[in-house]
């Protein structure tokens, strides 16, 4: 209110309705408008509405709020002077015409008559400008609200800025200790290969895991979002699109390419252009995965506790479907499904192509002899690598679940409207 206030002096006209406000808020009024059953009991200046009142016989009490004093004299509250001596019946009979009285007083003042003559003065004033006719309204447009919504979305992000700084300087330490647990990894049949692997896993687990931090996007704004989308401010896919795209780039992209940088070169990792930027496309695209069950599981439960135990248990099942851990072959026929929606499956498979194809490794005892290729190593675990298409087709399974959890977020937004 001392925001409007403040705009109100600077020559905008500020115009709106309200309901019993308190006396800080009352005092800042220039202008008073009061109607009762539709007609007008009081138009004019607010430091004169008491004056007004106690002239027509209702005095307001000296530590009574003006603004519910007002409310129960218009609403017919509090009897008139004529009727305090009166029985109930009567009263009665004087409450339904209390609004008649006050509009024929107020029609007597000779602040009534000053407006009414000067109606016709401003209304000709305004008929003078010729722009009025010219004002066009612009068109909603969908493209106005998602840049409205994203600069909302982002500001609030900086404002609480915590969580940003806090997944940046975590990708930092983690990559800095993977980087000196697997320090200058050797191309040894032994430390070589297992410790290759268990980085990998290491590094999709943590991916994976760290992007818990999604399950707050539409849990903290649901009813922010209830309040604005029933009341026509944005469309479903403009709120949508906009919390996506401005958790992505500052909280999924920004870590990932801290972590990679970091991490890569310290593990000794093939040092090529072409793997470097393939390791950190898919450590960046197990990343929007993981965040995108969140985003789902959000817009499903209201309660953050019980989301976190949701998604850690998708989490859970899924990490012990990637292959790593038990051998798929070995699990009962009717739960080997589980594997096509494995996130750690694709992204472990991903990284092993990328990093063990051309590889050749050597006995520790003798470094002369070396007969183990990185295509052996995959074929051990029983990873796809003869073709390109085995690499590329984990990015097609993690983009296919991204896609599909997006889908079917949208679509529980578009019902929490319906549920409200």
């Amino acid at each position: 209110m001392e925001c409007l206030h403040q705009l109100s002096r600077t020559g905008c006209t500020i115009v709106f309705s309200i309901h019993q406000p308190r006396y800080s808020i009352f005092k800042l009024f220039d202008t008073l408008f009061l109607l009762s059953a539709g007609r007008c009991t009081y138009h004019g200046p607010t430091d004169s509405v008491l004056n007004f009142f106690s002239s027509v016989g209702f005095l307001c009490e000296e530590h009574n709020n003006p603004a519910d004093f007002l409310l129960d004299i218009t609403q017919g509250d509090r009897p008139p002077p004529s009727a305090q001596q009166q029985d109930d019946v009567e009263f009665s009979k004087e409450r339904k015409r209390i609004e008649v009285f006050f509009n024929e007083e107020y029609m007597k003042t000779d602040m009534y008559k000053s407006i009414q003559k000067d109606i016709p003065e401003k209304v000709d004033l305004l008929n003078g400008y010729s722009y009025m006719n010219d004002v066009r309204l612009r068109k909603k447009s969908r493209s106005n609200d998602m840049y409205y919504v994203c600069q909302r979305t982002l500001r609030n992000s900086f404002r609480d800025s915590a969580l940003f700084i806090l997944q940046v300087v975590i990708s930092i330490i983690l990559g800095l200790l993977i980087g000196l647990i697997y320090l200058n990894i050797d191309n040894t049949t032994t430390t070589g290969v297992k410790n290759r692997t268990g980085a990998i896993f290491f590094i999709i687990a943590n991916q994976v895991f760290s992007n818990l931090s999604a399950l707050e996007a539409f849990i903290k704004e649901r009813p922010l979002f209830v309040h604005e989308n029933a009341s026509g401010y944005y469309h479903v896919l403009t709120y949508f699109l906009a919390k996506v795209l401005c958790d992505i780039i500052p909280l999924r992209t920004i870590p990932a390419i801290v972590f990679s940088i970091v991490s890569y070169f310290m593990m000794g990792l093939q040092r090529t252009a072409e793997k470097f930027f393939m390791f950190f496309f898919f450590i960046w695209l197990t990343s929007i995965c993981a965040s995108t069950l969140c985003f789902l599981v959000s817009a499903t439960v209201r309660n953050f506790g019980v989301a976190n135990l949701v998604a850690g248990l998708f989490y859970v099942l899924t990490l012990i479907f990637s292959g790593f851990l038990v051998e798929i072959s070995s699990v009962v026929v009717f739960l080997r499904w589980i594997q096509y929606f494995s996130i750690f499956r694709y992204g472990i498979n991903a990284l092993s192509v990328n990093e063990f194809m051309g590889l050749t490794f050597c006995y520790s005892t003798n470094l002369t002899v070396c007969t183990e290729t990185g295509a052996d190593v995959l074929s051990g675990f029983n990873i796809d690598h003869g073709t390109d298409w085995d690499l590329w087709k984990n990015c097609v399974a993690l983009s296919v679940i991204t896609v599909g959890f997006l889908i079917l977020t949208y679509v529980q937004l578009r019902r929490m409207k319906k549920t409200k």
